[in-house]
């Protein structure tokens, strides 16, 4: 085994009453569900982590499209192989936050209700490195409430920002209070940033749909407004923020983990 892969397994050897060594049972419809509250910026591949056997339980084919490298092959080695040097450090202390998070922080009730979200570089199969927007959240938990597996989505968003921030954010899913910009387990005592506020649902929604590429005109379809609506929330969202256009304020709140 490798070095690397030691050092993921102490994370969650020192809390193993936090993971669960039930066999899992996937529920397509609910892995859609879970699915539905992740945010793809950009292409992307998602995986089940199957905590009971630590093993990748499946691996979306579009992982070759972003990393080069068939679904079968791609496993906690080769993911971990994958990260850039310089930010594996960054990985692990994520984990250990999240950790710390999910079951001292909150509720254990509340767990499959947060998002866990950060960046990271990882390499392809042409040597070059991607920042990836990392997002996982619980998708089977067993009666103890320990976690079973999580499915996590990872979206090449190199072409809005290469820029990492080294922080990661806790976001509700249900509307509740969030967490952003935590560097470590006592962050998470402090008050939410004010800029979270910045903007309304409503808003935060048109930001997500034009990172992903769309229109003016297919946001409007697809939310069932006006394009004179979908303009309207894009001058009062530059207004706001004080950015010069639209992929400056995508950037933004996509590297802080506030959409």
């Amino acid at each position: 085994m490798s070095s690397k892969k030691l050092k993921i397994f102490k994370v969650f050897d020192e809390n193993p009453q936090l993971f669960s060594t039930k066999k899992l049972s996937i529920d397509k419809n609910k892995v859609n569900d879970v699915l539905s509250q992740l945010y793809s910026p950009g292409e992307s591949y998602q995986f089940i982590y199957d905590f009971s056997v630590r093993q990748f339980h499946y691996v979306s084919k579009s992982v070759y499209n972003i990393l080069g490298e068939r679904p079968e092959t791609f496993n906690e080695e080769s993911f971990l192989d994958r990260i850039h040097p310089e930010d594996l450090d960054h990985f692990l202390n994520c984990e250990r936050i999240s950790g710390h998070f999910l079951f001292n922080h909150i509720d254990k009730e509340t767990i499959p209700h947060f998002k866990v979200s950060y960046q990271m570089r990882m390499r392809d199969d042409t040597g070059n490195y991607k920042l990836i927007l990392h997002q996982g959240i619980a998708l089977v938990m067993d009666e103890k409430m320990s976690l079973v597996a999580t499915l996590i989505n990872h979206s090449d968003i190199s072409h809005i920002t290469n820029e990492n921030n080294y922080k990661i954010s806790f976001i509700n899913v249900k509307g509740g209070q969030s967490y952003f910009d935590i560097d470590s387990i006592p962050d998470l005592d402090m008050k939410v940033s004010k800029s979270v506020n910045l903007l309304s649902k409503r808003e935060k929604e048109i930001l997500r749909h034009l990172s992903e590429g769309l229109s003016t005109k297919d946001v409007a379809e697809s939310l069932y407004i006006s394009p004179d609506t979908v303009r309207t929330h894009r001058n009062n969202i530059l207004k706001k923020t004080d950015f010069k256009n639209i992929s400056e304020a995508v950037a933004y709140f996509i590297r802080n983990g506030l959409i």
